[in-house]
């Protein structure tokens, strides 16, 4: 029994203990002791703008994309195959050729093929040292125009 009386002792000196360790709360402090104001969360700036950042180029991204693929596969030109092409050259069909960069080769054809005017070609990977002197002997109008950039850091900078 004397030691039922101990432990009970112990027990509430804890108790009481504990229950002084804590600090008084004023009224109208929202439930924080000395009345110190609630400190909240500094809301990180940075992390907003970057996710602003970040949505920003991923949509310019998306909107050149889309622009570019639209663009380049207009359905008013002909692709023609390298071949084709040669076969056009030769029956004299064909009116301007224009040279994008090293791969590509746009223009006007005299007559009509697949009901349209306007043709597009892949250059072969390797160049032709040929077609230029077939174009010219064919009178054909030879233009030549850099290949486009539609890097989008390149966009994003002007």
């Amino acid at each position: 029994m004397d030691r039922m009386l101990g432990q009970d002792q112990l027990q509430n000196n804890d108790r009481l203990q504990n229950s002084n360790d804590r600090q008084p709360l004023r009224p109208g402090s929202s439930n924080r002791p000395n009345g110190q104001p609630s400190q909240q969360r500094p809301s990180n700036n940075l992390n907003k703008w970057l996710v602003m950042i970040v949505g920003i180029m991923l949509i310019i991204y998306i909107y050149t994309y889309f622009n570019s693929t639209l663009t380049s596969n207009s359905p008013s030109q002909v692709e023609l195959s390298y071949t084709d092409f040669y076969k056009q050259v030769e029956q004299k069909n064909v009116k301007t050729a224009t040279f994008v960069g090293s791969s590509e080769i746009t223009g006007h054809l005299k007559a009509p093929v697949k009901g349209q005017t306007q043709y597009h070609v892949y250059q072969l990977a390797y160049p032709d040292q040929q077609l230029p002197q077939l174009l010219t002997d064919n009178r054909v109008v030879v233009n030549v125009e850099n290949a486009p950039d539609n890097s989008l850091w390149i966009n994003l900078l002007i």
